[in-house]
């Protein structure tokens, strides 16, 4: 592809890296490295999304284009050791308090990482409700998805208490001061056994593989610890100058949903929340 569609592939990409949000000092890098680049072309990619099949029409699709999706997420990187009681050990911040990010990798062999914790005064299923809930989790996550549209189930499994969903949301950033709008489309798998959620992309597109899940990790009665991982791999090489900036930016990126979840525990007034799903 010529230059001025890698810019667009780039600022798309930033919008998409580290998870379906995104965070204003990638951009910002982003925007000083391709400062000279013209983007009206590139821009007109950049257009609200197609209005969406209701979910009815979801449901009445033939028997015969039954479509097999995928059982579970994989990962690039060994996430074996990321388990629930290394995490609660690691956090080392009081209640209430900041967001721990780890970077794992920032870019090698193309991969992109970061595993990031908090510590709310919130239990833990109390806290899985808000993430499941799509209106809760859409109002969590204003400052950076402008809408959900459309949550399907796919499937259910009682007995192992998962449910697979697919998931399309408008996200929204800032570039060179002008607001823009992306959609992003994953796979969902909860874990309400283990109170996890396991994402990852329906199909490549700038980004090659995009994945990662939450963990609510309850301590005690009345408090939990969040465990957040994403990873991904752009579908192409960055340039050299942009992996300069790659291990503060994707630590900002990896602590900003993490910052808004902490912004709803701290201001949570104690009472359950009403929803089943």
């Amino acid at each position: 592809p010529c230059r001025r569609h890698r810019s667009l592939q780039l600022g798309v990409l930033l919008a998409t890296l580290l998870g379906w949000q995104v965070a204003s000092p990638l951009l910002r890098v982003a925007a000083t490295f391709f400062l000279a680049r013209p983007l009206h072309a590139p821009m007109s990619r950049l257009r609200p999304v197609a209005t969406l099949p209701s979910p009815t029409a979801f449901a009445q699709a033939s028997a015969a284009e039954q479509t097999v999706y995928p059982t579970d997420v994989k990962f690039e990187v060994n996430t074996s050791e990321m388990t629930s009681e290394d995490a609660v050990e690691r956090h080392a911040g009081p209640t209430g308090g900041p967001p721990e990010v780890e970077v794992i990798r920032q870019g090698e062999g193309g991969i992109y990482a970061a595993r990031s914790t908090i510590r709310v005064s919130v239990p833990a299923y109390e806290l899985y409700l808000w993430l499941t809930d799509p209106e809760e989790n859409k109002r969590i996550f204003s400052k950076r998805v402008a809408s959900v549209n459309h949550r399907h189930l796919l499937r259910e499994d009682k007995r192992a208490e998962t449910r697979l969903f697919e998931v399309s949301k408008t996200g929204k950033f800032r570039l060179l001061g002008i607001p823009l709008e992306y959609e992003s489309t994953v796979f969902a798998m909860e874990d309400w056994r283990n109170l996890e959620i396991r994402f990852w992309q329906v199909r490549p597109g700038t980004m090659g593989h995009s994945s990662g899940f939450w963990r609510i990790i309850p301590v005690g009665s009345s408090e939990a610890v969040v465990l957040f991982y994403s990873e991904a791999v752009p579908a192409f090489r960055l340039p050299s100058l942009f992996r300069t900036f790659a291990a503060r930016v994707v630590r900002d990126m990896a602590s900003s949903l993490l910052e808004d979840l902490q912004e709803a525990a701290l201001a949570w007034d104690g009472q359950p929340h009403d929803w089943q799903p």
